[in-house]
């Protein structure tokens, strides 16, 4: 992994974290099960600095801390000559203009202008929990029923997606959602109605990082109820 690209994966790993200090925030019992299922014990795959991280969002979450005080802290540990460098993929920890999140910047190399934005998963109530969501799925590779489904969605109409997960209870969908990779958690939002997104989000999140076990079960279901019967 080159430099660029780790920082853009840090992008995604403070997300997820924005993502549980929020949920965190809603009421003490969540609060109470976010801290017991996600922050009991180091993640052999994070790095140190994410490690140092995350340890200071299980305080600020312990101590109650605003939301945007908890993004803040995150940011601080990150070196400060990298907030602003655009990663692989054009986004930065900080705005350069604090009046601009999104700014077009001529590139003299390229000779043409190009985006430069803050991460969308770094900026509070943008965009209803999904960016962040899915970002705690950033590392993950989904199997069985739940990546064909994935490998799927692209082939087949949305409507046909849209109607499929309408036949599902939001706990279903949950439990799917715990066993989806970041892509797939895309295309589980995609497909619902608006006032079903939070409450799947919080309740995916409620479950803890690692995948239910009725997850392929599931996935397997609604593979038929799309009609993908014969699409393996």
């Amino acid at each position: 992994m080159n430099k660029t690209d780790y920082w853009l994966k840090m992008k995604y790993y403070l997300s997820g974290l924005k993502l549980l200090a929020e949920i965190s925030s809603l009421n003490p019992e969540n609060r109470e099960k976010i801290l017991e299922k996600w922050f009991q014990t180091p993640d052999i795959k994070e790095d140190d600095l994410q490690n140092e991280i995350k340890k200071n969002v299980k305080d600020s979450i312990s101590s109650c801390c605003s939301l945007q005080d908890i993004v803040d802290g995150m940011i601080s540990f990150i070196p400060k000559e990298v907030w602003y460098q655009q990663d692989s993929c054009g986004y930065t920890f900080r705005p350069y203009n604090p009046d601009k999140l999104v700014e077009r910047i001529y590139n003299e190399k390229e000779h043409k202008y190009k985006l430069r934005a803050v991460y969308e998963g770094l900026i509070l109530g943008i965009d209803e929990y999904g960016q962040s969501f899915a970002d705690l799925r950033y590392g993950f590779e989904s199997m069985g029923y739940i990546k064909w489904l994935e490998e799927r969605f692209h082939k087949e109409s949305i409507n046909s997606w849209m109607e499929a997960l309408s036949r599902f209870e939001n706990e279903e969908l949950a439990v799917l959602s715990s066993g989806a990779s970041r892509g797939g958690r895309f295309q589980i939002l995609s497909g619902l109605s608006e006032d079903r997104v939070s409450d799947i989000v919080i309740k995916t999140i409620l479950l803890g990082p690692n995948m239910r076990e009725d997850a392929e079960r599931i996935a397997q279901r609604l593979f038929g109820e799309w009609g993908c019967q014969n699409a393996i």
